[in-house]
């Protein structure tokens, strides 16, 4: 049976502890197109914390948006793998790239 996390069965036999991380954009951050570039303007608490804007290229805006939902890294870089055609070995450095960077800077949540 499915779930938001996916097959119900493999969740429940991997057990809690050894889950995988999950990751979220932090909801404090809207992203905008101005004059065909793609910002993320921070909001709330953010905006206190982060002077400035966060510009992204196309690929960081997508797995921005994909990210509109918790997704572990397996999710990401099967997406980012399908989404730019690549394989998984290859998107999965652009993936983690991108996550340390965001993360470090605020802009997605590690859960």
């Amino acid at each position: 049976m499915e779930n938001r996390y996916g097959n119900m069965e493999m969740a429940a036999s991997q057990g809690r502890a050894d889950r995988e991380p999950r990751y979220r954009a932090n909801p404090e951050y809207l992203s905008r197109s101005i004059a065909g570039e793609s910002i993320l303007v921070p909001v709330g608490k953010a905006a206190l914390e982060f002077n400035g804007l966060a510009t992204m290229n196309a690929s960081a805006m997508f797995l921005w948006e994909q990210l509109a939902q918790e997704r572990n890294l397996q999710e990401l870089i099967g997406l980012f793998a399908g989404e730019f055609e690549l394989t998984d070995e290859q998107s999965s450095e652009d993936v983690r790239a991108f996550l340390d960077q965001a993360i470090e800077h605020g802009l997605v949540l590690k859960l």
